[in-house]
């Protein structure tokens, strides 16, 4: 008997597999990355001034009589984009609208001027300083304000307000950094 055609020694089978991957490796964009990440810590540090303001104004740690010494937060509240909010409280809060009699930081009285918002909103320019260049980032604040210096050994508010700033870092950190997916973009 004859073996089947094709077979024996001269039976030959051929598998050829070809397999290509759309790949492109991935391509890091630095530029969008920092963009973000400055985005990013800018809103941070915004809210954290905002967390510092609420503290010390919706916790009434700062009293509220003509409204001056809150109103030397002005320049930090508009920073945290809070100022309307802060103006509101200050205006539900007032006792007495135009007190005259001031009695400056050096503790000098000055017998014409008077004690207001808008006495406290000048403060606030001396008050505050706050700069934003990464990867240095500050906020200073400083008591302007005669009877707020007088009377914050007792209130203790700059701490507690920098206790909250600092416990909002920390616990928003990583909720405000841009994704590792925007460090790659899939082309």
């Amino acid at each position: 008997m004859a073996p089947p055609i094709g077979a024996g020694p001269y039976l030959k089978e051929t598998i050829m597999l070809k397999l290509e991957l759309g790949w492109d490796p991935l391509r890091p964009d630095l530029a969008n990355y920092n963009n973000k990440l400055r985005a990013a810590m800018k809103r941070l540090w915004q809210n954290a001034i905002g967390e510092f303001i609420r503290t010390l104004v919706y916790e009434d740690l700062v009293k509220v009589d003509t409204g001056m010494s809150v109103a030397s937060l002005h320049d930090a509240a508009v920073s945290a984009r809070m100022w309307g909010e802060v103006e509101a409280n200050i205006a539900f809060k007032r006792k007495n609208t135009h007190r005259k009699g001031l009695t400056d930081i050096r503790g000098r009285y000055h017998r014409d001027m008077f004690r207001d918002v808008k006495a406290g909103v000048a403060a606030a320019r001396k008050a505050t300083k706050i700069s934003f260049d990464l990867p240095v980032m500050e906020f200073n604040f400083s008591i302007e304000v005669y009877q707020w210096a007088f009377w914050e050994g007792r209130w203790d508010s700059l701490e507690k307000g920098a206790d909250a700033f600092i416990k909002f870092i920390d616990d928003n950190y990583a909720k405000y950094m841009p994704g590792f997916e925007e460090l790659f973009k899939m082309r």
